[in-house]
This record gives C-alpha cells, structure tokens and sequence, in this order.
C-alpha cells in the first residue's frame, strides 16, 4: 500500500512505531541507547523507559570521564 503522510501525520506514526517498539524492547530487558549514547531526539523515551537510579548511574560515569562537563555540554547528561 503507498499511502502519503503529511508532516503531522508522519510524526504521529513514527511516535506510534517507537513506542511499540522500545515497550517491546523494555519487556526483553532491552536498551534504547548503545555505544553512542541515546541521542538528542531520544531524549524523552530515557525518562520513559530508564529508572530514576539507571539515569543517576549514567550521570555518574558521564562525571567521572568529563568532570569539567566539556564534552557535549547542555545535551542529554
């Protein structure tokens, strides 16, 4: 089926598809973030599907190789 989507609409879906996925992804004691991190637009689903003590500990270890927080600063950690 070739269906075209407006911007809203592609948004919508691409939520939809994520959400169904990383809940999947949550149930199997998955990751959404890997060797590179978890990225800018990902930043939501972390809050979402990581506990408040994983984001701690991910807090830490970013500390301890950039304590001077030179390193990307003001993005996800």
């Amino acid at each position: 089926i070739d269906i075209e989507l407006n911007k809203t609409e592609q948004r919508k879906f691409k939520k939809n598809v994520n959400e169904i996925i990383f809940s999947y992804v949550k149930k199997f004691n998955g990751s959404i973030s890997a060797e590179h991190g978890i990225g800018q637009l990902r930043k939501e689903e972390l809050k979402k599907y990581k506990s408040p003590e994983e984001i701690k500990r991910m807090a830490k270890i970013k500390k301890i190789f950039d304590p001077k927080n030179i390193m990307n600063p003001g993005k996800i950690l």
